[in-house]
């Protein structure tokens, strides 16, 4: 009994531990922009601010080769890494940039050594006649939850801790969309094609939402077409656009829709790349803290 009795009492004051309590913190306000059916932000790098592509697709945060001489960021000769992307699957030396912020914040990808470092690669210099240094991705980005308000040109950075559920400082009406991660800051939304479940990244650096290989084996449809369509990558695939009467987002209601149908090889459980253009038309919370995205009305706030 005595026994017993210690053991409940060094495990009760742990037992009785109160939660921690929801905190959503504001970190920093920029502004975005639409150009060439994606979207820029500006990122501060070695002094420099330059635009960026909002990739929230990207593992990686990738600075074209030109930007790179151009900003003077220093090539580790010795680490390399392996980026997989529409335009195929490179091998790009990393570079490590003296300084890299974002609407006045350090960044710091999520790691151990929390270092700077990015891929430098085949990135586009522009997208829709704006120049561009490359794509800002998941290792820095997944630090915060990010309120993207498109037609507000407004992207908010939050800490969030504690949290579950629904707890947005929006005021309007909105949905939760449970996410899940296959792999790292992947986030992967429910998505249903008619009658056809698929799963579908969000990948916001995409300019219009693509049925990758897997989608296109589960929905039975043919490659081929007259577009062709290129990302991070050298090469490019042939693609084509297709209607489709009903497509849902998790619980959202089901719309139609014009997909890209384009054989994309990506991970075996995602079979759509939901991109930029589903974005813009909705307020989105993306919340790489609990796992959730949430939508609201264009004009929520």
């Amino acid at each position: 009994m005595r026994v017993s009795l210690a053991v409940f009492c060094a495990c009760a004051p742990w037992l009785l531990m109160a939660a921690a309590p929801c905190r959503v913190d504001l970190r920093a306000s920029v502004a975005v922009t639409q150009a060439g059916g994606v979207l820029l932000v500006p990122v501060t790098l070695n002094g420099s601010t330059v635009d960026f592509v909002l990739d929230t697709g990207a593992e990686r945060t990738a600075v074209g080769t030109a930007a790179a001489e151009r900003l003077h960021i220093a090539r580790d000769e010795w680490v390399s890494t392996d980026i997989q992307g529409a335009g195929g699957r490179d091998q790009q030396r990393l570079g490590r940039p003296t300084s890299l912020s974002f609407g006045g914040i350090a960044l710091k990808r999520r790691t151990v050594a929390a270092d700077t470092s990015v891929v430098i690669g085949p990135v586009p210099d522009s997208v829709g006649g704006r120049s561009i240094a490359g794509l800002l991705g998941q290792d820095f980005l997944s630090a915060f939850d990010l309120d993207l308000d498109v037609a507000g040109g407004v992207l908010k950075l939050y800490d969030v801790s504690g949290c579950r559920g629904r707890f947005l400082p929006w005021t309007g009406p909105y949905g939760a969309i449970p996410a899940w991660r296959p792999v790292r800051n992947v986030l992967a939304l429910p998505m249903r094609v008619g009658s056809t479940a698929i799963q579908a990244e969000l990948d916001s650096g995409a300019g219009s939402t693509v049925i990758t290989l897997p989608g296109m084996l589960a929905l039975g449809l043919a490659s081929g077409g007259a577009d062709m369509v290129r990302g991070f990558g050298k090469g490019s695939l042939a693609a084509r656009t297709q209607h489709f009467p009903a497509v849902q987002i998790g619980g959202l209601r089901p719309e139609p829709a014009d997909l890209v149908i384009a054989p994309i090889r990506t991970l075996r459980s995602i079979g759509a790349l939901l991109g930029a253009d589903w974005v813009v038309a909705r307020h989105v919370w993306i919340s790489w803290a609990t796992d959730q995205v949430f939508v609201g009305a264009t004009s929520a706030r």
